[in-house]
Formats: structure tokens, sequence, C-alpha cells
């Protein structure tokens, strides 16, 4: 199927390191990969056989893409919306309330992460509720990131915010870029 081509391509391809580089940019860019998660979690929970290639590429996304996303959010552009966000942004409960998503969702993805490679828990009805679930609740989250949290970051933050958001997203996946690369 289709989407299914293209979802395996959107969760097993990496982005190109130069996203780095413009750091709102790839958390845009990581927000569309984990769109093609969901989807294909909700064919999981739908669809009785699924291509085995989907199921390791959704499990190996899970357990290598998305924490590293959720930490870029709340160790370094949540903390910086803080600081730089204006009171009429009214921005800091909406950050405070996506941090407790994000907990709320660990849970969920770590019960994913070990259920979805054994064929008798995704026939499962609570386990497919519960994928259904959490890609409802994740694509809610990611709404309001972008028509929200974004443009905010986008107005409010500096260069020299931007280079250091794009440094330590980088260095937490082990990608040296150097100041003088970032562009604006």
């Amino acid at each position: 199927m289709e989407t299914d081509r293209i979802a395996l391509g959107a969760l097993t391809e990496g982005l190109p390191p130069t996203l780095f580089l413009s750091p709102l940019d790839r958390i845009f860019a990581d927000h569309f990969r984990q769109r093609a998660l969901f989807r294909s979690l909700d064919r999981i929970a739908t669809t009785p056989d699924v291509d085995p290639a989907l199921i390791t590429a959704v499990t190996g996304f899970l357990a290598t893409e998305v924490e590293p996303h959720w930490t870029d959010e709340e160790d370094d552009l949540f903390p910086l919306l803080r600081a730089r966000a204006r009171p009429e942004d009214r921005i800091r409960r909406l950050l405070a309330r996506l941090a407790r998503d994000h907990d709320a969702a660990r849970t969920a993805r770590a019960r994913i992460i070990a259920g979805l490679p054994d064929p008798a828990t995704r026939r499962d009805p609570a386990f497919r509720e519960m994928l259904t679930g959490f890609a409802a609740d994740e694509r809610r989250h990611l709404c309001l990131e972008n028509a929200v949290v974004l443009p905010i970051a986008r107005a409010r933050l500096g260069h020299q915010d931007l280079m250091v958001l794009g440094q330590r997203m980088a260095a937490r996946r082990g990608v040296p870029i150097a100041m003088t690369e970032y562009v604006t």
C-alpha cells in the first residue's frame, strides 16, 4: 500500500543534519514524521495483517526518535520560550500542559514498544484502543505545538537562542555543528 511506503520512509529515513541549523524547522519536520507514526498506529490498530516492516519501523521510531524530540522541547525550547515570551503570549500554562502531555505519553509509548512486536498483543482490543488513543492524543498535542508554540517561538526567539537550541538538539543526537554554520 502506498501510504505504508510513505510512512516507512518517514519513519526510517532521518532528517538532514542541516535542519539543526534551523531548529524550529527541524521540530516542525519531526512533527510531520510523527504524523506518519500516528497514521501507522491507526493502521496497525484497524488492520489485521500489517506489513512486518511497518511494525519494525514504528517500534524503532518510538524507541529512538520520540524521546529526544520531547527532550528538545522540555529541556530547551520550552525554557527558552518561558524566558522570551511576553505576557500577552499567555503561553506558560500551555507549555506546562504540553510537558504533562509528554509525561502521560511516555507510559503509553513504553507499552506500545513492548506490545507491538507480539501479534497476540496487537490483536487485543484494549491494546488497539491504546494505539488509537495515543495517536489521537498526540495529534491534538502536535496541533497546539504547530499552531501556537512554534509561531510564538519564531516571533520571540532571537538568533543566539536559535543557535543554542540547534546545537543542543544536534548534540543530543551526537551530530556536531559549528556556530558559524548557523543560518538565519
